[in-house]
């Protein structure tokens, strides 16, 4: 059986994954190129940090809630009064 190795270089060759060799294009925009400088490589210092991590969980936290409140949390009238006849909020 051939190395794992000889089976990689094999694979890689493949034409395919030619286009992936070189620079992500998401990395030509500066925003998230300073953002992979700071906080995976590490910057000046060159140790990552776990940050990305907790913009991650934010961030999912965030589309998740906003997903949420669009689809039927604004129907709720959390501390409104409702147009009773006697006038009192409803319970």
């Amino acid at each position: 059986p051939e190395s794992t190795d000889v089976l990689a270089a094999q694979v890689f060759q493949e034409p395919f994954f030619k286009n992936l060799k070189g620079e992500g294009m998401i990395f030509k925009i500066p925003f998230w190129s300073d953002y992979h400088t700071k906080y995976f490589i590490g910057g000046k210092k060159g140790v990552g940090t776990g940050r990305p991590i907790v913009h991650a969980c934010l961030l999912i936290g965030c589309v998740g809630y906003t997903l949420e409140y669009l689809s039927h949390l604004q129907y709720l009238g959390h501390g409104r009064k409702h147009a009773h006849a006697d006038g009192e909020a409803a319970h």
